[in-house]
């Protein structure tokens, strides 16, 4: 099975299925210039990679319907330090709107047995946030505190409606900075 390395970061993702809907979404991304964003690669380790002042983990997020609340498990964390930066890019875009028809966006440190609920980063879509599909959207915490994480914590995603309505999360791919 291949690996797939972010051209940009040399971020690593695999080992891979070459027929599976991520590799195949991951290999349809491009960046402002048309030229693809990940490469096929051999085989350094998988999900984490060096970058300058640290290390990328990056998962594959599902979909999640308006009222559906999705919790996935992104990674144990093998180095401790803190969170620099979280990343969303969604498969398509997304306009924010205000309670009741919103959608809360975390990355939540579930500590070492997984059952944790410190928010290290959050992107709330009823704060007029609105996500640009294919790209970056940033999410913040000014809670320093919280993005200190220890050797065997368990990061995980969450994307849940915010309001009665909630907003479609149409998935897409995580990305985490560790120094």
């Amino acid at each position: 099975m291949p690996f797939l390395q972010n051209i940009a970061t040399g971020a690593v993702i695999g080992p891979i299925e070459d027929d599976s809907s991520e590799y195949l979404f991951l290999q349809a991304l491009r960046d402002d210039n048309s030229r693809p964003t990940y490469e096929q690669i051999s085989g350094p380790q998988a999900g984490a990679s060096a970058t300058e002042g640290g290390y990328t983990h990056q998962a594959i997020i599902a979909a999640s319907t308006i009222l559906a609340t999705t919790v996935e498990d992104i990674t144990e964390v093998t180095q401790a330090g803190n969170v620099v930066k979280v990343e969303y890019l969604p498969v398509a875009a997304v306009t924010g709107a205000a309670n009741p028809a919103s959608r809360k966006l975390k990355l939540v440190n579930g500590g070492g047995n997984g059952t944790g609920t410190t928010v290290v980063a959050e992107l709330d879509l009823g704060l007029a946030t609105n996500l640009v599909a294919n790209d970056s959207n940033v999410l913040v915490n000014g809670v320093a505190a919280n993005l200190v994480v220890a050797v065997g914590d368990n990061l995980k995603w969450s994307s849940a409606p915010d309001g009665g309505t909630g907003l479609v999360d149409p998935g897409g791919l995580v990305v985490i900075t560790l120094e």
